[in-house]
């Protein structure tokens, strides 16, 4: 642990059995060389301050990177190469910053929790052109939670995406062994409009104040509540696993 303020990196590959446990009260934390626990949990937190992940993490259990104010970029390692693996549960999240998605991020067996806010929402930065199929045309920065590049994210159990006053963005892969659960609190909004969102059992999704875009789902249930929305909102395509046969929604 660094307390008060100062940064952390690696200049070397980490291999070790146990856990491995960085934290700085204030400071960035940035991820150079690659970090495996073969036996234990990885911990990688700041109170306040941005956590960069360019190089493989893994954790033979649970993996956790948060940060209560900052911002948290997972790098790309190439499409379908991890750059977070957890066995059990991987956690990424900020209180109060953004939450970027490049590289595959994965829990093997257990659940991905994505999490992010800001104290209001604000427009201004988050311009997205949105054809008549629901595709992003251009646009799409200034998100909260951005899963894009060869981010996909794929859970065992799992995905849940979460943002406070601010919008989700995901134009690559989610898959999950179980649930995909994705809600905004407060005001923003949430796009799907790029590859299928994969849930072997339900899709749940909830809006407070703001637009849904999902292009195309696949689970046995998929809902849909959204309150305050507009023209903008578009419902692609549905599908019910495993036999692939349209389904009704919950709007």
């Amino acid at each position: 642990n660094i307390a008060g303020q100062g940064n952390a990196s690696f200049g070397t590959d980490v291999l070790v059995t146990n856990d491995v446990n960085i934290s700085t009260d204030k400071g960035s934390i940035t991820v150079g060389n690659t970090v495996t626990s073969t036996g234990g949990n990885v911990n990688m937190t700041t109170g306040a301050g941005n956590i960069a992940v360019e190089k493989a993490v893994t954790a033979a259990q649970d993996l956790a990177i948060t940060t209560g104010k900052g911002n948290i970029d997972i790098g790309d390692n190439g499409p379908g190469v991890p750059t977070v693996t957890a066995k059990q549960n991987a956690t990424v999240g900020t209180e109060l910053g953004i939450v970027t998605i490049q590289g595959k991020t994965e829990a093997q067996e257990g659940d991905v929790t994505l999490y992010a806010g800001s104290e209001e929402y604000t427009q201004a930065g988050k311009t997205v052109v949105i054809d008549e199929d629901g595709k992003v045309q251009e646009g799409g920065d200034g998100h909260t939670i951005v899963i894009n590049q060869n981010g996909v994210v794929k859970a065992g159990q799992d995905v849940n995406l979460g943002a406070l006053n601010d919008d989700i963005l995901v134009t690559d892969r989610i898959q999950a062994g179980r649930d995909v659960t994705t809600a905004v609190t407060g005001k923003g909004r949430i796009f799907f409009p790029g590859q299928t969102v994969d849930a072997k059992e339900e899709i749940n999704i909830a809006l407070e104040n703001g637009d849904f875009i999902l292009n195309r789902g696949n689970g046995t249930r998929v809902s849909i509540w959204l309150e305050n929305n507009s023209e903008l909102s578009h419902l692609g395509e549905i599908w019910r696993t495993p036999t692939a046969r349209r389904i009704r929604t919950s709007t």
